[in-house]
């Protein structure tokens, strides 16, 4: 079990990276040029959300088997 949730938060890492990455190259003052940009951030964001989610049901289901 310990395994997986390591593996999961390595995952959510590097999902932060790859946003942080496409984050950098974002002009906020012509917001409207980065659409594709902007739908990735979007979609990473969702991943790592539901990254959280996993964990959170994982651990959740540890304790209550305890």
């Amino acid at each position: 079990m310990e395994e997986i949730i390591n593996k999961l938060r390595k995952s959510k890492q590097k999902v932060r990276i790859v946003f942080n990455m496409i984050k950098k190259e974002v002009d906020l003052e012509n917001i409207i040029e980065y659409k594709k940009e902007l739908e990735e951030l979007t979609a990473l964001s969702k991943i790592d959300e539901e990254i959280t989610e996993i964990i959170y049901l994982i651990l959740d289901n540890k304790n209550s088997q305890k």
